[in-house]
């Protein structure tokens, strides 16, 4: 390749750095410098010998992970980003990322070398050179080989890859917030300043500072400003909720769970924005009827995002949705809260009709007795006593995305399906003056109406479940069964997360020219920025 000079490019959301020419066998990427030519941040998950490029007489490059478990992506143009495991082909102008698709991604380039401009001739001697050496060139040419100097510099880098992201507006876009943060904080908060990645965009200027919206930041990193944020202290500035810090600490079990749930829907905007993007959505309504209850706004909000279920999973035909319950058992679930049989029961919903979830071959059989057994089944778990009804009465509904089995259900009116009936009946069994939850303010209060909301579904034990002492609601219901403790932390943390991740992707969607209010106040730049990337390398 000696015709064509080689270079590796960071993609422009990511600074858009031009590494090289190269003119050695590989190109070695890693976090070791003694063995990287391009190094990058152990924080990020990359390895100390990660990744070769090993550049190919014709043109072509063997893209080479040094292990299994080095997290590399092939980008192709017009492709999807592609996981390798083992050595592949590359083209010039094709990409890689780094530990995931969204990861620091490159590319290779091959340039032609620039022409050799010839001096023009010193027609003015020495009197002539000394008019080109000007005070004003000669404080240039310093000014040009100090900053290239501090550049070269790993901070200096860093600095000037964090601007250029910033400068660029590229960082706000949901899919490189993760990137972002690494290039913008990776050597800041891995360093153990965290809190000094607000000071350092406050000292940009006023325009500059406009951009992440910094008013009320610094409260994020608490107020004697000692301490990095965490994963909890952001969620709890975001929700509102001073208390959420010391039960995400307090509670392994849920904190665990809620960092995978908080993960997994930072990474599906597409199955969420839907939330954001319509105003007359059940989210919405239920908060207003929950607040028209008179319930604490924080607990209403949060409450709300049950309803904020994934696009593929919204009610289209019928009201059903499959899900296993705190018996391991696949059922049927309805309305906007997706509440089972038993949950409903137990919460209190006057009117609840039996349902259950069959083959399909016994849903649209002509013989009714398989389907009583099934609905009698469901009701006697509830209740302890078998429903009574007209085989006439017995309808069948489409399972979403349950091709081979469907939800069997009595006809008549059911209080799952109405937003109003569902705010009275959380008002009473987890509002301000609910039964067996702590009062509110005091340790894990909202954590434990949470774990109580999911608990209904208990078959056993719902009657004898007490959250209101001072203790983690996963250790109060640690003598449940595995499927009782996984359906109950699950259903809290995957609330908590939703209240926590939609607002963050509605403010930093950037096709969203409007802020939502029906969603309540919402979280800033910055703190959405921290919670995506806490989200991913904290838990």
């Amino acid at each position: 390749m000696s015709e064509l000079l080689l270079y590796v490019q960071l993609a422009p959301e990511f600074g858009g750095t031009k590494f090289g020419p190269f003119d050695a066998p590989e190109i070695r990427f890693g976090s070791d410098p003694q063995k990287s030519d391009i190094r990058l941040p152990e924080t990020l998950g990359v390895l100390p010998e990660h990744v070769k490029v090993i550049p190919q007489r014709d043109k072509s490059f063997i893209l080479a992970p040094v292990e299994r478990s080095a997290g590399v992506f092939v980008w192709r143009v017009g492709q999807k980003p592609k996981p390798v495991t083992s050595p592949i082909a590359i083209q010039a102008g094709d990409g890689f990322s780094l530990v995931t698709a969204e990861g620091p991604r490159f590319t290779m380039v091959l340039e032609v070398p620039a022409p050799i401009k010839r001096p023009e001739p010193n027609r003015g001697g020495v009197a002539g050179a000394a008019k080109k050496l000007s005070a004003k060139g000669l404080i240039g040419e310093i000014k040009r080989r100090g900053l290239a100097a501090a550049l070269a510099t790993e901070v200096g880098h860093g600095l000037n890859n964090a601007w250029m992201f910033i400068k660029s507006g590229t960082f706000l876009q949901p899919r490189y917030i993760i990137a972002g943060a690494l290039l913008v904080g990776g050597w800041v908060i891995a360093g153990g300043t965290g809190c000094a990645v607000v000071k350092l965009f406050s000292d940009l200027g006023k325009r500059d500072a406009a951009i992440l919206d910094l008013k009320g930041d610094l409260a994020v990193c608490g107020a004697d400003d000692q301490d990095d944020p965490t994963l909890a202290s952001i969620t709890a500035a975001i929700i509102g909720e001073v208390d959420l810090k010391d039960t995400l600490e307090g509670d392994r079990a849920l904190a665990e769970a809620f960092g995978r749930k908080l993960k997994a829907i930072l990474a599906s905007q597409d199955d969420y924005a839907w939330v954001y993007r319509q105003t007359a959505t059940d989210v919405a309504l239920l908060r207003e009827r929950l607040a028209a209850q008179g319930m604490e706004p924080t607990l209403a909000t949060v409450l709300s995002y049950g309803a904020a279920i994934r696009e593929a999973d919204r009610i289209r035909e019928g009201w059903t949705l499959v899900m296993q319950d705190t018996r391991g058992e696949r059922v049927c679930a309805r309305g906007a809260l997706q509440l089972t049989y038993r949950q409903a029961f137990h919460l209190g919903l006057e009117q609840v009709q039996v349902d259950a979830l069959v083959d399909r071959r016994t849903a649209e059989s002509d013989n009714t007795d398989p389907k009583k057994e099934a609905l009698i089944s469901t009701g006697y778990r509830a209740t302890g006593e078998e429903p009574v009804f007209a085989a006439d009465k017995v309808l069948t509904a489409s399972a979403s995305r349950q091709g081979l089995e469907q939800c069997i259900y009595i006809d008549g009116e059911d209080h799952r399906d109405s937003v109003n009936k569902l705010a009275v009946a959380l008002s009473k069994e987890v509002g301000p003056s609910a039964d067996r939850v702590p009062a509110t303010g005091m340790d894990y209060w909202i954590a434990a109406r949470l774990v109580k909301l999911y608990a209904a579904d208990f078959d056993v034990g719902w009657e004898e479940l007490d959250l209101s002492g001072n203790i983690a609601p996963s250790v109060v219901i640690d003598g449940a069964t595995d499927d009782q403790k996984r359906f109950a932390i699950e259903g809290a943390a995957e609330l908590l997360a939703r209240a926590t991740a939609i607002p963050c992707l509605a403010v930093l969607d950037p096709t969203v020219s409007q802020p939502p209010t029906h969603l309540g106040t919402l979280p800033t730049k910055f703190e959405c920025f921290a919670l995506a990337y806490m989200a991913t390398y904290e838990i």
